[in-house]
């Protein structure tokens, strides 16, 4: 089980640089939050996701338009 969630959570990650074509433009990953002991880092462009045990993922895209990401309210 923690496989298949974390392999949608890598879906959910790649999605984010694959452009969309009825869109025209590319999603970007905007935010990623992780609980449960998740540990999530970003170094030269690459995502890893380690330690996952679990638990809620929450991932905010937002279009790349050349603009800042929406901040949170």
């Amino acid at each position: 089980m923690k496989k298949i969630r974390l392999t949608g959570v890598i879906a959910l990650i790649l999605l984010g640089w694959i452009s969309i074509a009825k869109v025209g433009h590319a999603f970007h990953i905007s935010e990623t939050t992780c609980t449960n002991s998740c540990v999530i880092t970003q170094e030269n462009g690459v995502i890893t996701i380690r330690d996952c045990c679990g638990g809620q993922v929450r991932t905010v895209f937002f279009p790349h338009l050349n603009e800042e990401a929406p901040s949170d309210p």
